[in-house]
């Protein structure tokens, strides 16, 4: 397998904001001696707070950022801004609870109807990840399930107070699962405020060959909230994250994030199981930078467009 070249980034002069690069630093997933004081001396500067927090709210860190500055230094930050981020990180942290609660029941739900269901991304990437479902911001919530238990599940979910974002036929359903385009069939549920992607794939087809029974044969147990469920290992999560960014071309860095702290966590990660499982499933052309490439990368061009605004 072909692996480009590690990017050069020795001679770039990249003209870095302090607001930028003190986010970096407390998205580091190994905040050592040296990037603790490194913090402690751009808080120093004269930082645009607002700005600041408008970034990692874009790209939906700022659960994460405020965590790390409240560990380190919360001292420094202005009272308003960090009383801003302490609301905002409640906020996210009850409503994240609840989407795991809703999660944990409509999956024992389907398991009592012997559906075999996956959680993907959500609480359960933030719960492996992070190991804390507060730190990892998500709106909605996924389940990869069989392409023939599709008809099943939306029965059982109607029956829960869901409704299709799109009401089809079931004509209509088996020419939209065959779809070339289309990897989730939406639900809503209007009372809880709760938007629900049902997946037999993990992108379109055109973008990567993965499907559900891709997934099926690497399934092993996970606890989330005390309940035990489906979950893939972790050779398996870092090639589907890295399809899920490079679809859509890393614009928000909290995918970044995921990655990095996923690779930074788990040393023991089998690297020759992540090539191989990438190449039978035919997304190596989203793995083929190796890690420290794409942190590179992916670092300069974040530089790049926020650096001289």
């Amino acid at each position: 397998m072909k692996t480009l070249s590690k990017l050069d980034t020795k001679n770039q002069i990249i003209n870095t904001r302090p607001e930028i690069e003190l986010l970096l630093s407390c998205l580091n997933p190994d905040i050592n001696d040296a990037i603790t004081e490194r913090i402690k001396t751009l808080v120093k500067q004269n930082i645009d707070w607002q700005y600041l927090t408008q970034i990692a709210d874009t790209h939906g860190v700022l659960s994460l950022m405020y965590s790390r500055f409240n560990s380190i230094c919360p001292e420094a930050i202005p009272e308003p801004i960090l009383n801003q981020w302490r609301k905002n990180f409640q906020a996210v942290a009850q409503r994240n609870l609840f989407l795991t609660g809703e999660l944990v029941n409509l999956l024992k739900l389907l398991k009592q109807q012997n559906i075999v269901a996956l959680p993907y991304k959500g609480p359960i990437l933030a719960t492996l990840i992070y190991k804390n479902v507060a730190l990892r911001r998500f709106g909605d919530l996924d389940i990869i399930v069989q392409q023939k238990d599709i008809f099943a599940v939306r029965e059982l979910l109607i029956a829960q107070g869901y409704q299709p974002k799109i009401e089809m036929t079931d004509a209509e359903l088996v020419k939209y699962l065959n779809s070339k385009t289309e990897h989730t069939y939406d639900f809503i549920h209007n009372d809880k405020n709760v938007f629900l992607e049902i997946h037999w794939r993990i992108a379109p087809k055109y973008i990567t060959p993965i499907t559900a029974n891709h997934l099926w044969e690497d399934l092993e147990p996970f606890s989330l909230a005390g309940t035990t469920i489906n979950n893939l290992p972790l050779e398996c999560w870092l090639p589907i994250l890295c399809v899920h960014g490079s679809r859509h071309v890393w614009e928000r860095l909290s995918w970044l994030c995921d990655i990095a702290t996923l690779i930074n966590k788990n040393p023991n990660i089998n690297w020759q199981k992540v090539v191989q499982q990438a190449d039978i499933w035919g997304v190596s052309g989203c793995y083929s930078w190796d890690c420290s490439c794409l942190m590179n990368y992916l670092e300069l061009n974040y530089h790049r467009q926020f650096g001289s605004k």
